[in-house]
């Protein structure tokens, strides 16, 4: 510190207190930074951008024709169709062209797969619970990596947010909300602890125990009990981060995956024993014992996917496909609609699908199944914001919320609607530039010495073309080698049977693919004038028509809806002869009967077995319906020298 010394000579007091003071904050603050310093350019993108003339949905339900979407550092400023556009702002004219509030996806794993067995043997024990299957005190925002790929899929198909958690053991930790926006970890993650996660899968753990469904319940139970026990304790003998954890979740939002129906029903159970509520990913098959859902009166987030076909050609391979597996390849659909029906309030996820191509697809199957357009597109949406708390920010396109919403060029049902963007937290992710140019149709070739046919198919960046002479049949058209570079299009053709007279063509596209021109060569060399036009009446798009598709919003007629499938009973139990509406559960006693008690009672014989309600209610000689029941005269039946075990009992009133 010599230097500083003979520089307090030159420099007046005041000034080198101010130095001095700089050099002993200067580590402070670097280390209070979070976020690392960029290593480019800053973006120097306006932060206000207005989208015009747009068919804005605000929601699933609310749609505002010609309006104006105004975004500023990421958040919505004013949305509807008396927008004031400010000076400084970027306008973008859609032209007709369609914005929805971004997809949701409630149920992920992005960023945050399974522990390694190497994780594992490294993971601290000293202080936490003893069995590895519960990990409540892991946190997906402090171990979630970006995962580029997997976030470009999500948002291919309109999907702007996430809620990730490691999907390893029965107590999962806590989950986060993740923006794909492809930025660093600390601006992606929007909302850390979005909730807890549980299930009955041990996971990666190498722990012996447990091995069954029931150890599963059991280890919870027991945790979850032993979690109020530690949060109850004034001064803690004993530190344990899994109980801690466990027992603040125990006061928030729980969501806990269940396998099956009746992994619901086990879940409800379980969650109501503790006093505490919690939303379900439920398996897809809620529609064999939707009353019993329903009463649990528990949010569900439902998969997405439609089951597989079966092969059954070979009769012997259709005799391994069980009657509730092929009802259930029929019914899987039809299972949102049903809850909807019966009023279970749910979100859908693509957790679980092998492939996310198909999503609108089988979106468009839930529709024809009978679940209402706009409340598929809720259960995407606005719901799954609902279910964690966040729909002030996400769900809808509203003044204060953020502006994460995709353009497409249709109704988001419409089969041949195409998502051309999604904008996350205002950053812009191009999927099919709507600026691309159209050129499927029939145009007029004019050559010099006569006029040809031109046919253009496909999508942009797939056009195929084919030219014929006008007196021509179809079957002789030959195919012409088309290269597209932004406006400037080559063509090249030789006439049919005439491979050695190839014509070469070269120009440029104007009023948005409807007028080509340009220079020619033949084959000697000379050149020549050309151009083509659309013919309207071959166009697959012109500008008015084009506009009304745009525009037209999706109507109870149109073939999303029209189609309405048509389904088979389901019955009870969902198994071959299964009847069609659920047995009631009667009151029986059985007399007479010899009674496998199965415990310290051992084997009774000449007993009698009285039930009600689906649960025995007595066991012992001689039962007296009369005085267990008052008032109430009560049916029996006679099983005299007969074994009675619990499968062979019968209601029958």
């Amino acid at each position: 510190m010599g230097w500083l010394h003979d520089m307090s000579r030159y420099i007046r007091p005041a000034r080198m207190r101010i130095i001095l003071l700089s050099f002993i904050l200067s580590p402070l603050i670097a280390a209070a930074q979070s976020t690392p310093p960029p290593s480019h350019v800053r973006d120097a993108a306006p932060s206000i951008i207005a989208f015009t003339n747009a068919t804005l949905h605000t929601d699933a339900r609310t749609v505002i024709k010609k309006a104006t979407l105004l975004i500023r550092d990421g958040e919505v400023v004013a949305a509807g169709d008396k927008v004031s556009v400010p000076a400084s702002a970027v306008v973008r004219d859609l032209n007709g062209l369609h914005i929805w509030p971004a997809l949701i996806e409630p149920y992920s794993d992005l960023g945050l797969p399974s522990s390694t067995p190497e994780e594992r043997k490294a993971e601290n024990k000293a202080a936490r619970h003893w069995n590895a299957a519960l990990r409540a005190d892991a946190s997906a925002h402090e171990l979630y990596k970006a995962d580029a790929e997997k976030a470009s899929k999500l948002r291919e198909q309109g999907f702007a947010l996430a809620i990730a958690h490691r999907m390893d053991g029965i107590a999962r930790g806590t989950s986060a909300a993740i923006a794909l926006n492809d930025e660093p970890p600390v601006k992606s993650v929007v909302q850390p602890d979005a909730a807890a996660h549980f299930s009955f899968r041990k996971g990666s753990s190498q722990d012996n125990y447990p091995s069954s469904l029931m150890g599963s319940i059991a280890l919870l139970r027991q945790a979850m009990h032993d979690a109020r026990w530690y949060a109850s304790l004034p001064q803690k003998k004993e530190t344990d981060a899994v109980l801690n954890a466990l027992s603040i979740q125990m006061a928030g939002r729980m969501v806990c995956e269940a396998s099956d129906r009746n992994d619901v029903l086990r879940w409800s159970k379980l969650l109501r024993e503790f006093q505490v509520t919690g939303i379900v990913k439920s398996g897809g098959d809620e529609y064999a014992r939707l009353a019993e859902i329903k009463a649990a009166g528990m949010p569900l987030i439902v998969p997405l996917a439609r089951p597989e076909a079966f092969d059954v050609e070979d009769p012997y391979d259709a005799l391994e496909v069980s009657y509730a597996r092929l009802k259930h390849w029929e019914l899987a659909m039809r299972n949102a609609y049903l809850l909807d029906s019966a009023g279970v309030a749910f979100a859908l996820t693509t957790h679980g699908r092998k492939e996310l191509k198909d999503v609108w697809k089988d979106l468009r199957k839930l529709a024809a199944s009978g679940l209402d357009s706009a409340k598929a597109i809720e259960k995407l949406t606005l719901e799954p914001a609902r279910l964690f708390g966040m729909e002030d920010r996400y769900g809808a396109l509203r003044p204060g919320m953020r502006a994460s919403f995709i353009i497409t060029s249709q109704h988001l049902l419409h089969e041949k609607n195409t998502i051309h963007e999604t904008w996350v937290e205002g950053k812009r992710f191009v999927i099919d530039d709507s600026d691309k140019l159209r050129l499927a149709g029939n145009y007029n070739l004019n050559l010099p010495e006569s006029i040809w046919l031109l046919e253009v198919s496909g999508e942009p960046g797939k056009h195929e073309a084919s030219v014929r002479r006008p007196d021509e049949a179809d079957s002789l058209k030959v195919k012409a080698r088309m290269e597209l570079t932004g406006t400037v299009v080559s063509l090249s053709f030789a006439p049919k049977g005439k491979a050695d007279e190839i014509i070469r063509l070269n120009g440029s596209i104007h009023g948005g693919g409807g007028v080509w021109d340009g220079q020619g060569q033949r084959p000697g060399g000379a050149w020549f004038a050309w151009s083509a036009v659309r013919k309207a009446e071959g166009a697959k798009a012109t500008p008015n028509k084009e506009q009304h598709d745009r525009v037209a919003p999706l109507a109870k007629t149109d073939s999303i809806t029209a189609k309405t499938q048509s389904f088979g009973a389901i019955t009870y139990p969902l198994v071959g002869y299964g009847w069609k509406e659920a047995p009631k559960a009667e009151t029986i006693v059985i007399r007479n009967a010899t009674v496998w008690t199965n415990t310290s009672k051992g084997i009774l014989r000449n007993a009698d077995v009285l039930i009600h309600e689906g649960k025995v209610k007595a066991v012992g000689e001689k039962l007296d319906a009369l005085a267990l029941f008052l008032g109430k005269n009560k049916p029996s039946c006679d099983r005299s020298g007969r074994h009675g075990q619990a499968p062979h009992l019968r209601h029958r009133r």
